[in-house]
């Protein structure tokens, strides 16, 4: 009989087992969807599903909505070239009534507007269509991928592997999986425009979907600057980014939220910087805000569940409401901050893994703060009373391993910063402590020469 088994790319549908590496229907979409998406010129619409040449790749039906295909530059120009009468006649023996196709699609420029150029044209939208794929030769790229065991041929526009984007990212190796959307935006809808009126409703809906489709478009393709070489000053890894067009995968990013995958320290960097972008598009207005989750997650974890995963503490975020009622936080690592809080940490991070490479830090000294300040949270949940107790005893401890391990009071003072606060009530930082700690400790792993990168600890 036949023998089934999970898919081995989303782990969830069961395939036959009758050719090895064979995925379900979705993700075998999903795969002709990543690979054709960014390299996409044009989109049409139509109200039923036409014959349409084989060459055009690919065409999604929607039921009861229509059909959407999906044209290259080639597609087009092959559609003007064609007299709308008669019959045309595939390599494959297929014929398609061109009169009737020209009639029925609705074909838009994507990311760009000189539409005049083509009669066939009736308008232009924006998507996000940023992928991390090959730009040139590839000259650094190409023998990593072959020591990684991805032995295709590769050319420039391909997509590159999750496999290399763990590679890519600075110690722990496992990618970032951050999802976002704009917090009561029906509130925004119903309360915050003044005489009501469908141009008004109209031109807020554009201009947030203009800042999820082509300013984040254009955003993630230049991440390849000054942005990330902060973080990878002297490092190898960053010549590899020079050769992809962005380092961040687009899942998708429209309307008014995203879901995007990256090497982990990309992705942090990334989160802050989009919520630090949408405060100045939306010219600070406090009631514009942005909740998240950022999950982190090894490159075979099925996307799928690491999406839920994420979705799970975007929710968490929201659901972390001050008593002003303000939500636009971000949930990760099993906590929830501000994102504030978070840029903050990060750039105190990296300041901070320069003194582990000087060897004036060491990482037992923030394994044993990290372990300590996990076990008070989790066996403290409860107890609110309980907790602060526990915090007390923390800070003595806390002074004790300074003395011990950190011989340099500048040092000492910085660290005193970060985890005591004389303000609170329980004096200790205790969620952004951990989440720094986290944070550090996976930016400083794999202290031995790793397959792309000398020993920088």
């Amino acid at each position: 009989g036949k023998t089934t088994a999970l898919c081995p790319s989303c782990g969830w549908e069961i395939v036959e087992e009758t050719e090895e590496g064979k995925f379900c229907k979705w993700c075998q979409t999903f795969q002709e969807v990543g690979t054709f998406l960014p390299k996409v010129r044009y989109i049409a619409f139509a109200r039923r599903k036409s014959a349409i040449p084989h060459e055009w790749k690919a065409s999604f039906e929607l039921p009861k909505l229509g059909v959407i295909y999906l044209l290259s530059e080639g597609n087009l120009n092959l559609l003007s070239s064609l007299s709308e009468e008669g019959t045309l006649i595939t390599p494959r023996g297929e014929k398609i009534d061109l009169s009737q196709l020209k009639r029925e699609l609705r074909i838009f420029k994507l990311n760009a507007t000189d539409i005049e150029k083509s009669p066939n044209l009736i308008g232009f939208k924006f998507i996000c269509q940023a992928v991390p794929s090959l730009v040139g030769e590839g000259e650094y790229i190409k023998p990593l991928l072959e020591e990684l065991e991805e032995k295709e041929e590769w050319k420039e526009g391909d997509i590159l592997p999750f496999t290399l984007w763990e590679e890519l990212s600075i110690g722990d190796k496992k990618l970032g999986y951050f999802k976002a959307d704009v917090d009561n935006l029906g509130l925004v809808f119903m309360v915050g425009i003044k005489n009501y009126t469908f141009s008004r409703i109209a031109t807020l809906s554009r201009m947030l979907e203009l800042f999820f489709s082509l300013y984040t478009d254009r955003l993630l393709r230049d991440l390849k600057g000054e942005l990330l070489k902060g973080d990878y000053r002297g490092r190898e890894e960053f010549k590899y980014l020079q050769e992809v067009v962005s380092p961040v995968y687009t899942v998708f990013s429209g309307g008014d939220d995203l879901f995007l995958i990256a090497p982990w320290n990309v992705a942090m960097k990334v989160a802050t910087l989009i919520r630090s972008k949408f405060a100045k598009y939306t010219c600070q207005n406090p009631n514009f805000g942005m909740s998240a989750g950022l999950g982190f997650f090894k490159g075979t974890f099925p996307i799928r569940l690491a999406a839920d995963i994420t979705d799970g503490l975007e929710s968490k975020a929201k659901q972390k409401i001050e008593e002003s009622g303000k939500k636009d936080k971000i949930a990760l690592l099993e906590s929830v901050l501000e994102w504030k809080q978070l840029e903050e940490l990060q750039q105190i991070g990296i300041n901070l893994l320069k003194e582990l490479e000087k060897g004036n830090l060491s990482r037992s000294l923030l394994y044993r703060l990290y372990i300590r300040l996990k076990a008070i949270k989790d066996t403290t949940a409860e107890d609110s009373n309980e907790r602060k107790e526990q915090l007390y005893r923390f800070i003595p401890y806390f002074y004790y391993q300074l003395a011990r391990n950190v011989k340099e009071e500048r040092l000492q003072k910085e660290l005193e910063k970060l985890f005591i606060d004389p303000s609170r009530e329980e004096l200790v930082k205790l969620e952004e402590g951990l989440v720094f700690l986290a944070y550090l400790l996976m930016l400083s792993r794999n202290l031995k020469k790793t397959k792309i990168g000398r020993a920088h600890v």
